[in-house]
């Protein structure tokens, strides 16, 4: 190597010339990793890359050792600086690469907390997953178990609950007070019975405070309003019964009285069976309750002195009714009442003499069928009492006869005669005047008689006492299939139908355009 030229040092600093070093041999692939060296490559200048490939062995070497080989080497210092950044160079690799392992063993551990983690959110939704579903099975077997009670007889059945809690409490509070019971006895047991007090009287409230659902209360204050009866036959021929409305004075119309009487009739005939699914409807077992008194099959619906009914008795609406409030309550308990009738598994057939205006044409249509004479019309007036039908009779005029042919109906208050009445399918059977109720019931007793003759006299069936000998369907059978018919109307798009027909009636009834009307129509 030759001898490079001397620094020439000046007032202002040592100047660095430029130095020659010699061509270096090949590189020798067993002094150095290779791997290491191209490392070293990206970080270091050509110069310091020449030196530590052919000098390896002054690695090891210190600062003293390297001083006295290269005391009197002018290069000295640029050779060190190169040493040091190779050092440099390797501590920072060797650094990086303990770093990285412990990073490395920090993100594993992490990655298996988490992949615990995930586990255990993973079982965690799989167990709500599985109560959910439990929990949606269940509310399907309670909506179930609900639809086989109205909103009145379910508010009802809450109450009772509510008040057998409060008696139970008393009870065991006098216990207490007489000794029988021990402290620490009484207010355990008293705790929890006042815990179930408190939950069932809570039900009753979001239940009694939920739209569309009746309070018996709204009948009890009804029944003091006004005159007139309900009455019903169950024994008015076999399988058959009549129920029949009675105020003459005022042509059958529906007072505050009546309207509770009705709804009594449907709760004594709501217990002619019980439907018992088990949360299973394909599971159905009917429990006959009254069969020893009579195997009840249809219902005959018809009015006293040869008129079916002229809607609400506005005598008692200008003296009682005649107000918003008072007006939702009718509705609800109409409503309610003629819902539950038409749920009945009974087959269902009104006999229209004369004449069935507003509300009466509202509860004709709450029947499966309807038998009226050729004298007899039918009206929905509402529309001219500035209201809207507010007994449910508006929702089952559209099943009956479809949307067009209602809003003819009730637009217009055109009456309902027997000939087109047959045409548009609302009625089933024309009578002649006075005849209406034998028609229904020779048209009811196709469903209660197995054929239409005696099998044992070869009779005709027109006499009682031949009827008596015919053979008669199963009772069961009839019912469960007008249980079948009946389930088509007990979805909740009917029952928010109803609650919206209800909700606008309300908005109408006791304004003024409606009270002016009442008024008008009584004098």
């Amino acid at each position: 190597m030759s001898q490079p030229q001397e620094e020439n040092k000046s007032e202002n600093g040592p100047t660095t010339q430029s130095y020659e070093f010699r061509q270096p041999p090949p590189p020798n692939p067993q002094l150095y990793d290779r791997q290491i060296s191209t490392v070293l490559a990206t970080t270091l200048t050509p110069e310091q890359v020449v030196i530590y490939e052919e000098f390896p062995e002054i690695l090891t070497k210190s600062k003293e050792d390297l001083e006295d080989l290269l005391s009197n080497d002018v290069c000295f210092d640029s050779f060190f600086e190169s040493i040091e950044r190779i050092r440099h160079t390797l501590a920072v690799r060797d650094e990086m690469r303990v770093g990285n392992e412990t990073s490395a063993k920090e993100t594993l551990s992490q990655e298996n907390e988490l992949n615990q983690l995930r586990q255990h959110v993973q079982e965690q939704e799989n167990a709500l997953i599985k109560l959910n579903s439990t929990i949606q099975e269940k509310l399907k077997l309670q909506q179930n178990a609900l639809q086989r009670f109205s909103p009145s007889v379910l508010l009802t059945k809450l109450k009772s609950g509510v008040q057998q809690s409060d008696e139970l409490s008393e009870q065991m509070a006098s216990s207490f007070l007489s000794g029988e019971l021990e402290t620490d006895q009484f207010i355990k047991h008293f705790r929890e019975i006042r815990k179930v007090f408190h939950l069932r009287n809570a039900k009753v409230e979001i239940v009694k405070n939920k739209p569309g659902i009746l309070d018996d209360s709204i009948r009890e204050e009804l029944r003091k309003l006004g005159h007139g009866s309900v009455t019903f036959d169950p024994k008015y021929s076999r399988g058959i019964g009549l129920l029949t409305l009675q105020n003459p004075e005022r042509h059958n119309a529906l007072s505050g009285k009546m309207m509770a009487e009705l709804s009594d009739i449907v709760d004594k005939l709501e217990n002619i069976v019980k439907f018992d699914t088990n949360g299973n409807l394909n599971n159905v077992n009917i429990v006959n309750e009254l069969d020893k008194e009579n195997n009840l099959i249809g219902i005959i619906v018809t009015g006293s002195r040869n008129t079916f009914c002229s809607g609400l008795d506005l005598s008692v609406a200008k003296d009682h009714i005649l107000t918003p409030e008072n007006g939702k309550k009718m509705s609800l308990l109409m409503q309610d009442t003629l819902f539950r009738f038409g749920q009945l598994p009974l087959i269902s057939v009104a006999a229209v003499e004369g004449h069935a205006l507003g509300g009466g044409a509202e509860l004709v249509t709450a029947c499966d069928f309807r038998c009226i004479s050729e004298t007899s019309k039918i009206r929905f007036v509402q529309v001219k009492m500035s209201v809207i039908p507010g007994w449910g009779g508006g929702k089952r005029l559209i099943d009956i006869v479809g949307g067009v042919n209602a809003l003819k109906i009730m637009g217009t208050s055109d009456p309902i005669t027997a000939q087109n009445g047959l045409e548009l399918g609302f009625v089933d059977v024309i009578a002649p005047h006075g005849e209406c109720v034998n028609r229904a019931r020779e048209f009811l007793n196709r469903y209660v008689y197995f054929s239409e003759r005696d099998e044992r006299k070869g009779g005709n069936g027109n006499d009682d006492n031949i009827n008596e000998n015919k053979k008669i369907n199963s009772v069961k059978a009839v019912r469960g299939l007008k249980l079948l018919i009946s389930r088509t109307k007990n979805s909740e798009e009917y029952k928010n139908f109803l609650l919206y027909e209800h909700e606008l009636f309300g908005s109408l009834w006791g304004q003024k355009e409606n009270v002016d009307a009442v008024l008008k129509t009584r004098k």
